[in-house]
């Protein structure tokens, strides 16, 4: 009947983009440019580099990877979480202990 009562517990992500996410979303980027390139490339003809094939790559690899993002953040969350209880209370660190006294 009457229950202790439990801290109510915040949970937070620390790190919402974390190393594994940026590294994809820079791979996607870049293999989206490439292939664009390529395709367009192929079916615009020209002489030497073709830069309306490379400003369309670009502007392809930046819409994919702007629609991947926050799909990506969905399905590929950081596992790294930060907990705080209302009961706890942290004094911050101090380098000097002369101070803490």
């Amino acid at each position: 009947m009457n229950e202790p009562l439990q801290p109510e517990t915040l949970h937070l992500q620390v790190d919402r983009e974390h190393s594994g996410l940026r590294i994809s979303m820079v791979a996607l980027f870049f293999a989206v440019l490439v292939i664009v390139f390529l395709i367009t490339n192929a079916l615009i003809a020209s002489e030497g580099f073709n830069i309306l094939a490379g400003i369309i790559a670009f502007g392809a690899a930046a819409i994919a990877t702007r629609i991947a993002d926050p799909i990506m953040k969905r399905m590929w969350p950081s596992k790294r979480n930060g907990r705080s209880s209302s009961n706890e209370r942290r004094r911050p660190e101090c380098k000097v202990r002369a101070c803490c006294r």
